[in-house]
């Protein structure tokens, strides 16, 4: 059960919304405010889940609660509401450590998906919103427009290299390049040239690896670093990659999105049923991953549930078979 605190000056509002969400199987309302120095306390007493906050209220408003509550409760997830969609306003709430910031105009359908998500350590913004704040950046970012740094001129060629044909993915190369590149001004224009190569060739597996790994790494953009590797993970399977190549893809989003990333991993072992096949996939995820690492156990204990449910299903179809045996040999 999500335990969620609501705060809103608007007792309507605070009173509709709570009706709503009470109606979910999974979400239960503990307690409700009308300003932020109600929210500081109603965190400080029932240590919510997730915190549902409005942006402009009385005596002390969302984002100024927001920071005071995301330095004492870091556990909290705080969901920031608002009738305002402008970019500075969301770069605030944000900064002051919400997880989220959504319109008041959200369904109530999304918005109880909004705070699952949150809940599971995701973050989330309204529609449009993210490409608001990175067209915001872009335009307000010198070093876009910055060619790569003289100290640093094969770069653009190694890029081009690694690109130039969308069925190869050589990850010591890719690895080598990422590792070379520790210049922000680099990484924004490598970023560019990938982009603009996406453009032609949207499902470019190596582009969309390369520019996950740069917009987390110098970004600090979780949320559409996790796009670029989704796409480059699905392209892949798609297109026929070698194990391999999902795996790495598997491991950068891993860094980001841990719970994501396994849904991925054990997608691919699903596809490796028998026990002889299987061996395959996890002398592949060894390559990759430590064994001492948590995801390789984590994944070995998927795979030990996954074998015993398939032996207790044969066990039960067994049993189906035996059983009118059984009564035949007992009239005899």
């Amino acid at each position: 059960m999500i335990r969620v605190v609501i705060v809103d000056d608007q007792k309507i509002f605070t009173q509709g919304l709570s009706i709503l969400l009470e109606s979910e199987p999974d979400i239960k309302i503990v307690g409700t405010g009308f300003n932020g120095q109600d929210a500081i306390k109603l965190v400080k007493d029932l240590l919510p889940d997730v915190l549902l906050i409005d942006q402009y209220m009385p005596v002390m408003d969302g984002v100024e609660a927001t920071k005071l509550i995301s330095n004492s409760f870091p556990q909290v997830s705080i969901l920031l509401l608002s009738g305002s969609d402008q970019n500075d306003l969301v770069a605030k709430a944000l900064k002051a450590g919400a997880k989220g910031y959504l319109l008041k105009d959200t369904s109530a359908e999304d918005l109880a998906n909004s705070i699952r998500s949150l809940n599971r350590g995701y973050s989330q913004l309204g529609p449009g919103l993210l490409e608001k704040l990175l067209a915001q950046e872009n335009a307000a970012d010198p070093a876009d427009t910055l060619p790569i740094p003289s100290d640093q001129p094969d770069t653009r060629k190694q890029v081009q290299q690694l690109i130039g044909d969308p069925a190869q993915f050589e990850i010591d190369a890719i690895l080598g390049l990422l590792a070379s590149i520790n210049d922000r001004l680099v990484a924004v224009e490598v970023i560019n040239q990938l982009e603009k190569q996406l453009q032609r060739t949207p499902k470019h597996v190596c582009a969309l690896y390369l520019t996950g790994q740069l917009i987390y790494k110098f970004k600090q953009q979780a949320p559409l670093a996790m796009k670029y590797f989704k796409v480059a993970f699905e392209s892949a399977q798609t297109q026929g990659f070698d194990l391999l190549v999902r795996l790495h893809i598997s491991r950068a989003a891993w860094s980001v999105n841990p719970s994501e990333a396994f849904t991925w991993l054990s997608e691919i072992l699903q596809q490796w049923p028998e026990e002889q096949s299987c061996k395959i996939f996890f002398n592949a995820l060894v390559q990759v991953f430590e064994p001492s690492t948590e995801v390789y156990r984590l994944l070995q204990a998927y795979w030990q549930i996954q074998s015993l449910n398939k032996l207790c299903e044969q066990a039960d179809g067994l049993e189906s078979k035996l059983h009118p045996l059984l009564i035949s040999s007992k009239l005899v």
